[in-house]
């Protein structure tokens, strides 16, 4: 089925369109709050290397 220009829809496809538009933004603003979030789980994940995994790592290499 060809795409329609917006002029030749009729209101029930225009109705649709918008309806999909607005789904459509819902979905990338939940993608774009998922982005941020991550990117404080990445922060968090550097952190928990830094002050627990590398002391610890440490702690073994001198007790051996």
């Amino acid at each position: 089925m060809p795409k329609k220009s917006y002029d030749e829809m009729t209101d029930q496809e225009k109705v649709e369109y918008h309806e999909g538009m607005q789904r459509a933004e819902k979905a990338e603003n939940v993608g774009k709050g998922m982005q941020k979030a991550g990117g404080a789980m990445v922060g968090i994940g550097c952190l928990m290397t830094l002050f627990i995994t590398i002391p610890i790592i440490l702690l073994v290499l001198f007790l051996l």
